[in-house]
């Protein structure tokens, strides 16, 4: 991989899209690249925010509406039974046109309206991104002993850190993954357990992340622990 185009690997790695060996290389290298790193950040509050696209059912009455469009709409051209030469009445086809025009048009926009409703932007907020895409957003990273990549970010305006996780495996039957924030003390402090996708990506929102001084992960039962278990996978140094 040459110097240049790693820099052009942050999309795919937004979308977790990097084979594992190029992951690595590419986490490395936001550590080093301050412009790759804000723009992976801002590429990957925009998938959030895609994210929140939430499916909602149409309303009950277009589906009646449509229904009753068909039933007054030819399926199929009329019968010619006389002869094509002769007087037509224009006024009369010109309505007959209108009506059928009229039919299908309304058909055509309850349809229009109908798939427009099943896909809108959710109105909640999305505090995964705004941490990410924060102007104070602090960006760490971090390679996983069995050959995952940690993305941690940190925003003190918004008083929390998202951490993202590509390439993680699997955590075992009766096993979750789970975040801790630790003091200064080493003191660790609880925070959400997660399991990765089949893709192994994940992402947490960390509350109070500003505030730690380190951050870890670690395999735990299922249900998470009220304090580590586990030797942590990853602790990430906060100062």
């Amino acid at each position: 991989m040459t110097e240049r185009s790693i820099h052009l690997l942050t999309g795919a790695y937004a979308l977790d899209a990097l084979p594992a060996e190029e992951c690595q290389t590419f986490v490395a290298h936001l550590a080093e690249c301050d412009s790759c790193a804000t723009e992976t950040a801002e590429l990957i509050a925009t998938a959030a925010r895609l994210a929140l696209l939430t499916e909602r059912p149409a309303p009950e009455q277009l589906r009646a509406t449509v229904l009753r469009a068909v039933e007054r709409t030819r399926q199929l051209a009329p019968v010619v039974t006389t002869p094509l030469a002769g007087v037509v009445d224009l006024d009369s086809r010109r309505g007959t046109r209108r009506r059928w025009v009229a039919a299908v048009g309304g058909a055509l926009a309850a349809a229009a309206a109908i798939a427009g409703a099943v896909f809108v932007l959710g109105d909640e907020g999305d505090p995964v991104g705004d941490v990410i895409a924060a102007g104070d957003a602090r960006t760490y990273s971090s390679e996983l002993p069995d050959g995952g990549a940690a993305t941690l970010y940190v925003s003190a305006s918004e008083e929390a850190g998202v951490i993202t996780f590509s390439d993680l495996p699997d955590p075992g039957s009766g096993q979750t993954y789970q975040m801790w924030l630790l003091d200064a003390d080493a003191n660790a402090t609880p925070e959400d357990t997660f399991d990765p996708s089949a893709s192994g990506s994940a992402s947490v929102l960390l509350e109070g992340a500003s505030e730690a001084f380190s951050v870890a992960i670690t395999v735990e039962p299922d249900g998470g622990s009220s304090a580590p278990t586990s030797t942590p996978l990853a602790t990430i140094a906060l100062a």
